[in-house]
Order: structure tokens, then C-alpha cells, then sequence
């Protein structure tokens, strides 16, 4: 059987729109689930912390506001310290319930 270089260029992009429809219907959920939990934002709590004895070191904690268990995210930000860039984007996690 002799196959042509036309059918295989065929095959493969059929190949190739098989992998895409895969990885749509795989990763389509996990967007769907994103923007629901982003329409549903919780009020965040916020605060300045100081994390050592000495006084030195300045953080910032961001929380839904509501009480309850929640997971956690730790930010570490850019190496000139903290500003109001990182700040919001822990006001956003908190307000998406982390």
C-alpha cells in the first residue's frame, strides 16, 4: 500500500484536530468553573502584618471577609518589596475565596 504525501499531510491534521478537541473539552470545565467563581466574589479583609521581631518585615494579609475554612495562597513579591500591584492581587485571591 503506498501512501501519498497528500493523505498523510491529511492524516496528521486530522490527528491535530483530534488533540485540539481533546484539550477543549479537558480544559473547558476548568474555565467555566474560573469565571463562575469570579461572579460570585467575596468581600475581602486586609491588613498590614509585621512577620519579624525586629520590625523589618512588612507583608500584607488579604481574606474573604465572611468567616469560614478557606485555602491559602502566599504571594512573594518582586525584589524592590511590596507594593499596591501584589496588594491587589491578593485583594482578588481573597475575594475569589482563597
Amino acid at each position: 500500500m503506498e501512501i501519498r504525501l497528500h493523505d498523510k499531510g491529511k492524516s496528521i491534521m486530522k490527528l491535530y484536530n483530534v488533540i485540539l478537541t481533546l484539550l477543549v473539552v479537558m480544559f473547558a470545565p476548568v474555565m467555566i468553573i474560573t469565571q463562575e467563581t469570579r461572579v460570585d466574589e467575596l468581600p475581602a479583609y486586609t491588613e498590614n502584618v509585621v512577620y519579624d521581631s525586629a520590625g523589618d518585615g512588612l507583608g500584607y494579609l488579604a481574606r474573604p471577609a465572611k468567616a469560614g475554612v478557606y485555602p491559602d495562597r502566599v504571594l512573594i513579591h518582586e525584589w524592590w518589596g511590596l507594593n499596591d500591584n501584589i496588594r491587589e492581587i491578593a485583594e482578588d485571591f481573597a475575594e475569589m475565596g482563597y
